[in-house]
């Protein structure tokens, strides 16, 4: 088993040239060919989480698990933050809904991260977020300590809030030869 943990943090910025975005897109041509690269090595199963949290308190986390691009498994735990008056008035974390899909229920439900391999994932970044304007949009690439996608998100430069679209992975863990 592989964990990964720390982050190096590649922003693109609407102020950002457009050659200099230019170039700041070879990154994230790099880290799909490390990934390409990984899966080529062995045979591979990995599971990830992505996260979202909102201003508000409210947040989700959804995770995957997957075995020769095949998810297996889809769990989604959503909370809310709440400022606990009876509990010396410390911030408390109250789950308000989860569930779990098995390899023949993957999608069923409504909520969570849309069920995607990490190949569906890297193209969702490439055609849905870094192919915006970023003049327009502020758009946001990180990658783990090794290299793969972390985060790949963009929102409008005239929104505030709650307005970021893209994924936000918070776990990785990569299990070379599942079948051993």
């Amino acid at each position: 088993m592989v964990r990964f943990s720390k982050s190096i943090t590649i922003s693109f910025l609407a102020c950002l040239s457009s050659s200099a975005f230019a170039g700041q897109l070879d990154s994230f041509q790099q880290s799909k060919q490390r990934w390409q690269k990984l899966k080529q090595s062995s045979p591979l199963a990995y599971e990830y989480s992505t996260e979202f949290e909102s201003w508000t308190g409210m947040g989700a986390t959804t995770t995957f698990h997957v075995v020769d691009d095949t998810i297996l498994s889809r769990f989604y735990q959503s909370w809310i933050w709440y400022y606990d008056y009876e509990n010396n008035g410390k911030y408390t974390r109250e789950t308000k809904e989860r569930w779990f899909e098995g390899p023949t229920q993957i999608g069923q439900h409504q909520y969570g991260e849309a069920p995607k391999t990490m190949d569906q994932v890297y193209e969702q970044c490439e055609m849905q977020v870094l192919s915006l304007d970023p003049n327009q949009n502020e758009i946001e690439f990180t990658i783990d300590r090794n290299g793969l996608i972390q985060k790949c998100q963009a929102r409008s430069i005239y929104c505030a809030d709650d307005c970021w679209e893209g994924i936000n992975i918070v776990k990785l863990k990569i299990f070379k030869n599942p079948s051993n």
